[in-house]
This record gives C-alpha cells, structure tokens and sequence, in this order.
C-alpha cells in the first residue's frame, strides 16, 4: 500500500451540516470525509460502512460513494478533495480510521477556514495541513496493522493453551477448536500454520503420542485402553498414527522401554 502524502495537492473542501440527498457517484481525485457530529452510514462500491463521530473515510478514485442521509439523520461532515502530483497514488485502498486524539478534526478544520477564507491564495498552507492529515491515516493505518497482526498471535497462544489444557480431557478436533474460537476450520489451520510452522492436526496427534509414550512407559494399561483414552476411535488408527511418529508399534515401544 502505498503513502506518498508528499505528493497530495489540494483541489477544494465543503462543510455540510444540513440534511440532503447525495447521489451515488464517482471522480478522479481523492476525497475525504471526517465526521464531526451525528451517525449514518456510506456506500462504497457494493461495501456499506458505519460512518459515525469522529470518523474519516479516504474515498480513492473512481470509487462510487454515496453518502446516506435523512430527515432524521443530522450530521456535520468535512468534505476535502485532493489529487496527486505526477499521477503517483496515496493508495488505491478505502481507509476508514478513528480520530481518537482530535487531531485529524482539528486539521480538516483548518483547511476548510483557511479555504472558505482565502480561496486558493493560501494553497501551500493548505497543503501543509493536507498532507499532515494525510500522515495521521498513515500511522492510523500501520498501527491498525500491528495491532491485527498482535491479535493473530494472541488468538493462537490462547488456541495453544486451549488445546494443552483439554486435549486429554475431550476428543480435540480442528472443527471442535475452531468452534470454540468462533472462526472457521479452514482459518484456523491457516493462522496456526502461518504463525507455528506446524499443522494443527498433526501437532496435536503429536501432543498424544508423546502422552501414549508416557503412558506405555509407566503405565499397565492395554494399548486399546491407552488408544480410548487418548479419545482415538480405532485401535488400529491410534498404532498406525504411533508407528509414523515413533518407527515402531506400541507394543515394540513398550517392550524397548519398559521400567
């Protein structure tokens, strides 16, 4: 994604605080929209988005958008537009991001009294705030990233103690966890693989054939009771799956290393 806020340059801003239809429609330059009070929602593309206080949308080029709005819907909203120098983008991607310090409203202010004042006669200091805008949906955007990727790996450790603290108490599938985790099988397995290296299905088989090895080391129990107990339907699966871990059988296991 690119963030080439250097590059912006302004074209014109507006400030609504009326209600009006606004049809869907779309152009060549960026546009901005910061709400600063009330709550509706926008249409971009065939995507719909919660569009409320506090929030700023950059809308890229040629991108339908229509903003939704009502008798009973008031709001006030900053409208800013701006192209690029040299036909080099900010980005192609539809960012909606929180001002949470103030910051971004305080701009958008600015270059909308600094417009409605001078016109363009002040355009390098509009630009300034331009771009500093610009550099705040920069951060919002890398620090939004960050965090997504924190929560990858805050929901894997806790699917990890998830699976360490009931896979010998319950038959664990990949369906079973990922129910738990309200998230599909299938992202799931993805997400275990992208941030362990391993499988999800086969670390925990792994987890209780090291457990059977535990097992028919210290324990007088039968391979098809350590089998059920280990939640395996199939005494002949649960020695096939040993066998392929361990090179041996269980019954060769326990004779090798019987105390």
């Amino acid at each position: 994604m690119e963030f080439d806020y250097q590059n912006a340059e302004f074209l014109g801003s507006r400030y609504s605080d009326v209600t009006r239809n606004v049809m869907g429609h779309r152009h060549k330059h960026y546009e901005l929209n910061f709400m600063t009070r009330g709550k509706t929602k926008m249409r971009l593309n065939e995507s719909v988005f919660e569009y409320e206080s506090y929030d700023f949308i950059l809308i890229p080029p040629m991108v339908t958008h229509l903003l939704y709005e009502s008798k009973y819907a008031t709001f006030d909203n900053y409208v800013i537009w701006f192209g690029m120098k040299d036909q080099h983008p900010f980005t192609d991607k539809i960012i909606k991001l929180h001002d949470y310090d103030g910051e971004v409203q305080f701009l958008c202010s600015q270059i909308y009294k600094t417009y409605m004042a001078s016109g363009m006669e002040k355009a390098e200091l509009i630009n300034l705030y331009l771009k500093a805008v610009l550099y705040h949906m920069r951060d919002g955007v890398i620090l939004n990233t960050r965090r997504q990727l924190d929560d990858t790996h805050d929901l894997t450790e806790q699917v990890l103690k998830y699976i360490s603290e009931n896979i010998f108490r319950q038959r664990l599938s990949v369906k079973a966890v990922a129910d738990r985790f309200s998230i599909s099988p299938e992202h799931l397995s993805r997400k275990f693989k992208k941030d362990t290296g391993e499988n999800l299905i086969q670390y925990m088989n792994e987890l209780r054939i090291a457990e059977a090895k535990r097992l028919l080391e210290s324990q007088n129990l039968t391979i098809k009771e350590i089998s059920a107990g280990l939640f395996y339907t199939d005494p002949f699966y649960f020695s096939k799956s040993f066998k392929k871990l361990t090179g041996c059988s269980p019954s060769e296991y326990r004779k090798k290393n019987i105390k």
